[in-house]
């Protein structure tokens, strides 16, 4: 960047989010009433970059890619608060014509489990060649060339061959690759990427992550990733956005999060997985109790019954949001000091 490039920049300010998610609400109707899952979800990914959402089963990690993309709409759910501006557009005000030519087109999707979201009766080659079809005006022929392409892309070997086959007769993370390939299939801004290494062994979850990484940074494009384990999100992300009972409670950059973890929940998240450092034979780190029950959330904290900070006060009232060291904040009344974090994992 030239010294010319770099005044200009300065003069025109940062450039705004690719997504900017405001307040989000999502609630679903049981047959015990309306549930509120998520509540009041705000983070922000800029053009390139990798967020984490990250958190214990029920966080409402899942729920919030679903929403973004409108697809609770299927399941019983309905945005009932919020924004999420998608390079200014608001997402979820979008009439269903528009959204579907975002959906799959400038935002990409690979879902948790492959084996489900692939059509078992469908060639893995037609099922890509589909997707390309749907937002770009090609013939099946091109179509299929390109989807040939994309499976070569995404590194899976004989592409040509492996086109013609059904998922069942691929490996799990060859499905996983396939389903990576279909989300990229038109060259999206933003890929969201639920669980995408969920049941794989060890070295292909190594493989599967290495290669969103590669294609990332190759495509530039932005990458919501989330997932429970934290080793992948300290290799590959940028910042991390920890969502607890429907709420975010704490986010910021990678290195600050896991140097210095403001809120007591990420702070036992950290502490269940670094165990390099336990005296042999002492008893594993764990966070007490569970997560509570929608249902019947406490009138504070969600947090506070099982963290050894709160007092009434945590009990009694939601905690508000506090920003902590420079682009770090958490939802806490009784934040962590610094300097209790331990070396990044």
């Amino acid at each position: 960047m030239t010294a010319s490039t770099r005044i200009s920049a300065v003069a025109e300010g940062p450039a705004p989010p690719l997504l900017q998610v405001s307040g989000l609400c999502t609630t679903f109707t049981t047959h015990a009433g309306p549930l509120p899952v998520l509540r009041d979800v705000s983070f922000t990914l800029a053009r390139g970059e990798t967020l984490a959402l990250v958190g214990e089963s029920g966080s409402g990690k899942s729920v919030t890619a679903a929403s973004l993309l409108r697809l609770v709409e299927a399941a019983g759910g309905r945005i009932t608060g919020g924004r999420a501006l998608f390079d200014g557009v608001d997402l979820l005000a979008l009439p269903p014509a528009a959204l579907r030519a975002i959906r799959g087109g400038r935002i990409g999707m690979v879902f948790q489990e492959p084996l489900s979201a692939l059509n078992p009766v469908q060639r893995i080659g037609a099922q890509i060649a589909e997707a390309i079809r749907l937002h770009r005006p090609l013939s099946r022929r091109a179509a299929w060339a390109r989807a040939v392409e994309l499976l070569a892309l995404v590194q899976i070997p004989a592409p040509e061959l492996r086109a013609r086959d059904y998922p069942h007769q691929l490996s799990g993370g060859q499905r996983q690759r396939a389903m990576i390939a279909m989300a990229l299939a038109c060259e999206p801004e933003l890929l969201i990427a639920d669980e995408p290494t969920t049941a794989l062994d060890v070295t292909t979850q190594a493989q599967i992550m290495a290669l969103l990484e590669d294609l990332r940074r190759r495509l530039g494009m932005a990458l919501l990733l989330i997932t429970h384990d934290l080793g992948v999100v300290a290799g590959v992300a940028d910042r991390v956005v920890v969502l607890y009972a429907g709420r975010v409670v704490e986010q910021g950059p990678v290195e600050r999060i896991f140097a210095a973890p403001l809120h007591p929940y990420t702070r036992g998240l950290l502490d269940a997985v670094r165990l390099e450092a336990l005296p042999p034979g002492s008893a594993l780190p764990e966070i007490p109790g569970l997560v509570p029950a929608l249902h019947d959330l406490p009138a504070g904290c969600a947090f506070a019954p099982r963290c050894p900070r709160a007092d009434a006060r945590c009990h009694a009232t939601p905690p508000p949001w506090r920003e902590g060291a420079p682009h770090q904040g958490a939802a806490c009344f009784h934040p962590l000091p610094a300097g209790t974090g331990r070396h990044a994992a």
